[in-house]
């Protein structure tokens, strides 16, 4: 009983040193798919949907062990993109997307000393701004994998890929006669740098 108690005492001591925090910057691209589709033709469907861009991420962590808490701050400059099976019509700079993203993270594997793979998963807040139109309040969800590879401590170089499923920013009112509104997907690309405090 005693060893137990002294085992006991011994893991709540160590816990806090175990916990650890990072804090890592991305530069990447967004994709959409989705968001609307023309359902009064079947002979060229056509769809209207952000446009994507290039993306800067910021987030920070706490890890316990293998397992850990975050969030992400996101920020893209994006278009309006119309398109069917041959044209593709791209309208510049008219929406901006802010993002913030809570996630649970878990390590994944150890591909190398200090490197970690690794998978986020959670809800996001995403508020969107249009040139001419109101803002935009969507939730959604996300899930994405980082690779972390070892620069100078305690720096690490990251990379990082993921998909967010979220209602389309579009309202009824802003689509053209004969579209719906359509779930809409997004694939994210990213590297940046980390840093482990």
């Amino acid at each position: 009983m005693r060893r137990v108690s002294m085992l006991g005492a011994w893991l709540l001591a160590a816990t806090p040193l175990a916990a650890q925090w990072d804090v890592s910057i991305e530069f990447g691209e967004l994709r959409f798919s989705g968001a609307s589709f023309d359902t009064s033709t079947t002979s060229e469907p056509a769809a209207l949907r952000p446009s994507g861009g290039g993306a800067y991420r910021v987030s920070i962590g706490r890890w316990f062990g293998s397992l850990g808490v975050g969030v992400g701050l996101l920020y893209c400059g994006t278009g309006a993109v119309a398109e069917n099976e041959e044209t593709l019509v791209e309208i510049k700079g008219v929406s901006t997307l802010y993002e913030v993203a809570p996630e649970a993270l878990v390590v994944l594997a150890t591909p190398r000393a200090g490197g970690s793979l690794a998978l986020a998963i959670g809800p996001l807040y995403d508020h969107w701004t249009f040139d001419g139109y109101d803002d935009r309040n969507i939730l959604g969800a996300h899930a994405a994998l980082s690779l972390d590879m070892p620069l100078d401590a305690p720096w690490f170089g990251t990379f990082r890929i993921g998909v967010a499923v979220s209602p389309s920013p579009w309202r009824m009112e802003d689509l053209p006669e004969g579209y719906e509104r359509r779930t809409m997907w997004r694939r994210s690309f990213a590297a940046g740098v980390r840093v482990r405090l």
